[in-house]
C-alpha cells in the first residue's frame, strides 16, 4: 500500500486529485459490452415481464443451443471506467438507458442483452452488445 505524507494528501485533496485512485469508484462489471449495474425491483415495473422475454427470445435466436438459464436478472445499465485515467465514462443517447437481462447458464457461462425503449418508442427493442 502507498503511503502519502499527510500534507501532500490534503494538497491533492484541495486540488480534487484522487491520490493513487483512492477516492475512484469501482469499475462495473462489464458483460457483451454492457456495464451491469444494480438488479432492478421487478415489482415496481409493469413491464419487467415483457423485457424479460424479448431478451430470452433474443438470446434462444443469437445463441442457438446455448445451455440452460439457471439465473436470470434483469439490471440497471452501469458505469464504465476508461482504464487508462480510470474516470467515468458518460453515455449518451436519445431516450433512456437500456435496462440489462443478464443470463447465468448452467455451464457457467454469463450474457447480457440491452433490452428498452431507444429514443421515443413506445415498443422495446433488444440490443445485443453495449456501448
Amino acid at each position: 500500500m502507498h503511503r502519502i505524507p499527510l500534507a501532500a494528501f490534503l494538497v491533492l485533496l484541495a486540488l480534487g486529485v484522487p491520490a493513487c485512485g483512492l477516492f475512484r469508484e469501482p469499475a462495473d462489471p462489464v458483460i457483451d459490452g454492457w456495464p451491469i449495474g444494480n438488479e432492478v425491483d421487478c415489482a415496481s415495473r409493469t413491464d419487467c415481464g415483457r423485457l424479460l422475454w424479448l431478451a430470452r427470445e433474443r438470446l434462444d435466436q443469437r445463441n442457438p443451443g446455448h445451455a440452460a438459464v439457471t439465473r436470470v436478472s434483469l439490471n440497471v445499465e452501469g458505469s464504465l471506467v476508461d482504464p487508462v485515467t480510470g474516470d467515468q465514462i458518460l453515455l449518451t443517447r436519445s431516450g433512456g438507458a437500456p435496462l440489462i437481462a443478464v443470463f447465468e447458464l448452467e455451464d457457467g457461462s454469463v450474457t447480457a442483452i440491452g433490452v428498452g425503449y431507444p429514443g421515443i418508442s413506445r415498443e422495446p427493442m433488444v440490443f445485443d452488445t453495449g456501448p
